[in-house]
């Protein structure tokens, strides 16, 4: 009883954050967003209303498309915003360097001047605004349309992974894939590089080309291990969300894993066969209640993103500075007191996520963290701000952030 009613919880929990189970109210969630300018969500929503009913896909695609035309209204807008607001900004510069005749005339141009720059703030901040109302995954990517096709492009509208889907969605915040399907309406996970994966979405569709699964929300509880780990060819492995509470042991067997996404279960423990999964770059455990993690995982040796938010960790262990090639390090939402001085050997890290812990201060050791680009203290108040300013000037390069008291 105990295990159907804590299976129950997660499913609740999954459907809330999936938020509607009907055709119906998966496009009117669309409607409702693309009228209050969330266009990522709009989009998520239609792309789910399709899930529902696959029938209607015409229906979805004409609501998909009505979005792409506003996004593509308000880009124009934006960009014509910024030349204008440079446009003003050069007159008033032009006229400074012309007007030489008297200080009369000197002092109207710097008022203009001043005036000039004012309007140019505004209009720079307004489309801003407007860039910022599109979806940027890490800045840098945003869903596009064009010619009957889906690609990727910049905030400059440059199209960094070309117009040749006929379906995708937007970049996943956990795992950083995209789903996309070919002209030939084939499945593939592809990743920010644009490189592709073919992909299933149940166990039964793997087969010997298949390198990408993603059974988030599957809640697998009628398969055996066998099923799913006997193909060790698989190179992306998502399985969020699925009310696990044990990782099976033959998750050793998949050696040809790059990227493991479990993030939304229960687990409270992990094997010690994950050491075998040496190809690994990716993992991601967030939302599970380990507490602790096996020596394991710190023998993935070419891990470069490690995600361990919200795992309800007291301490980390000084093998964590084994993880040499690491890049990413998620460590929000635990019960931290203290880092370990060997978070100072991590001497590829470029992020640090420690929001919302219980430190008090950090080790001397991390001003040895040259390449570090992002700190993220919020929630972490007893940290001096003598301590974050001498941070500042050992670590120039890096954006601390912390919230004000």
């Amino acid at each position: 009883m105990k295990q159907f009613l804590s299976f129950l919880l997660y499913i609740l929990i999954f459907v809330a954050a999936r938020g509607q189970s009907t055709y119906a109210e998966a496009m009117r969630d669309g409607d409702d967003a693309f009228k209050n300018q969330e266009y990522k969500k709009a989009i998520n929503k239609y792309f789910a209303a399709e899930a529902f009913d696959p029938a209607k896909k015409d229906e979805v695609k004409t609501r998909v498309n009505k979005v792409f035309d506003k996004i593509e209204k308000l880009r124009g807008e934006a960009i014509d915003l910024k030349n204008e607001a440079y446009k003003q900004k050069q007159t008033a510069v032009n006229a400074l360097i012309d007007v030489k005749q008297s200080k009369i005339a000197a002092d109207s141009a710097k008022d203009k001047a001043l005036t000039s720059d004012s309007i140019t703030k505004a209009a720079l901040s307004k489309s801003q605004k407007l860039i910022d109302a599109f979806y940027f995954y890490e800045g840098r990517f945003a869903l596009a349309y064009k010619h009957n096709r889906y690609g990727f492009i910049n905030k400059q509208g440059d199209a960094i992974i070309g117009y040749q889907y006929t379906k995708a969605e937007q970049f996943n915040e956990y795992n950083g894939f995209a789903r996309v399907k070919n002209y030939y309406w084939t499945d593939f996970l592809i990743d920010t590089f644009g490189n592709e994966y073919k992909a299933a979405y149940d166990i039964k569709d793997i087969d010997s080309s298949t390198r990408a699964v993603d059974l988030s929300g599957k809640f697998l509880t009628g398969y055996s291990p066998e099923d799913l780990f006997k193909y060790q060819h698989l190179k992306i492995l998502i399985w969020q969300f699925n009310a696990l509470d044990k990782l099976p042991r033959e998750i050793g067997q998949l050696t040809n894993l790059k990227s493991l996404d479990l993030s939304g279960n229960a687990l409270r423990n992990l094997p010690v066969e994950i050491s075998s999964l040496q190809k690994l770059t990716f993992l991601n455990l967030e939302g599970s209640p380990l507490k602790s993690l096996p020596r394991q995982v710190y023998e993935l040796r070419n891990l470069q993103t490690l995600n361990l938010s919200n795992i309800k960790l007291d301490s980390l262990p000084k093998e964590i500075g084994e993880l040499k090639n690491l890049k990413s390090l998620n460590l929000a939402s635990n019960n931290l007191r203290s880092l370990p001085a060997e978070t100072g050997d991590l001497e590829n890290l470029e992020s640090l996520n420690l929001y919302y812990n219980q430190l008090t201060s950090l080790p001397k050791e991390i001003s040895k963290l040259k390449k570090m680009r992002y700190l993220l203290l919020t929630g972490n108040n007893s940290i001096s701000q003598a301590e974050i300013n001498n941070l500042k000037v050992l670590l120039p390069d890096c954006k601390i952030i912390r919230e004000a008291k």
